[in-house]
């Protein structure tokens, strides 16, 4: 099987570029870009990249417009109907200098609502640096901005183990909303939305690992791809902004999906069912995750994971432990 070269996955992303960054009229976010990267990750060839986007395109969006660059992406902030006019400006951006240049002008401006639409816009602009994507980093930026809104953060030191515990004493919030987005909007307008700053990023991602090990929760699944994809931000914003933003968002999805206890030895089987995007984000955070951690809880979910028979057969454990 002939790994597709960066170009060929690049051509492939591309394609997602003219579709709106969530379905509609359901508002669930567009995996496809993702999916495609964590395919060539993984060790999937260009026919896999080509089935899945050939699958997968039917259910988006069509972005049937032809939008001007706004003159200051700034104006579009919040604003979910800015994005074709936010996705101009940052192709033209990046264009004029690099996507580099870019992200770290507007990133820190807008990292402490990373948890905004479940985490996926700031999942999207980290594989987008990742896979060295202009393209979709111009898509993901956008998105980012056009949900924007204001999230509170602090500097101030927490425990975050212990800060996790003492929500699971409390007990679960009684949410007028369903839903994580709504949720989370929620918890900000109502002013229970969850500050601190953990030691670092190793602690974040042990913890988010827990917290799907020991639920399952969909969106529990969430909070691991998000630490995997916060620690590539890391190479392109400082420590300072990005820890404070993903500790209040772990802590906010925690509460969201019902402040769970989470535990290091019980650990849930893996899912009966799960969308192949899903599945294929996963495994490769897993992947990712364990080559810069070293946590052999890791390997243990892409076992579990192919033992269910969720992991596609081109996917094989020599390539996952390489």
């Amino acid at each position: 099987m002939e790994t597709p070269t960066m170009e060929t996955l690049n051509k492939q992303v591309e394609h997602g570029a003219s579709y709106w960054p969530t379905k509609q009229p359901s508002g669930f976010s567009d995996h496809l870009p993702m999916a495609l990267c964590a395919i060539a990750g993984l060790g999937g060839s260009e026919a896999e990249l080509t089935r899945f986007r050939t699958s997968y395109t039917p259910t988006l969006s069509p972005l049937d417009i032809l939008p001007t660059p706004m003159d200051d992406w700034r104006s579009g902030i919040g604003n979910a109907d800015a994005y074709p006019s936010l996705r101009a400006y940052f192709v033209q951006a990046i264009a004029q200098t690099t996507r580099e240049v870019v992200v770290k002008d507007v990133l820190p401006h807008l990292i402490e609502s990373l948890a905004s639409h479940a985490f996926h816009p700031l999942i999207r602009l980290g594989y987008a640096i990742d896979f060295r994507s202009d393209d979709e980093t111009a898509v993901a930026l956008a998105y980012l901005v056009s949900v924007h809104r204001p999230v509170p953060t602090t500097a101030d030191p927490l425990n975050l183990r212990a800060a996790l515990a003492a929500q699971t004493r409390s007990g679960p919030i009684d949410f007028a909303a369903s839903g994580f987005t709504p949720r989370l909007i929620e918890l900000i307008d109502t002013g229970n939305y969850p500050v601190g700053c953990a030691q670092n990023l190793t602690l974040c991602a042990a913890a988010a690992l827990d917290a799907y090990r020991s639920t399952r929760d969909f969106f529990a699944l969430h909070m691991v791809t998000a630490t995997h994809t916060a620690g590539i931000l890391g190479g392109v914003l400082e420590e300072r902004l990005l820890l404070p933003a993903l500790t209040g968002a772990l802590l906010a999805a925690h509460t969201i999906v019902g402040r769970p206890p989470l535990s290091t030895g019980n650990v849930a089987p893996a899912p009966a069912s799960l969308d192949e995007a899903h599945v294929l984000k996963y495994a490769w955070s897993c992947h990712c995750e364990y080559r810069r951690y070293g946590d052999p809880r890791y390997l243990d979910e892409i076992r579990r994971f192919r033992q269910s028979g969720l992991l596609p057969d081109w996917c094989t454990t020599d390539q996952l432990n390489g």
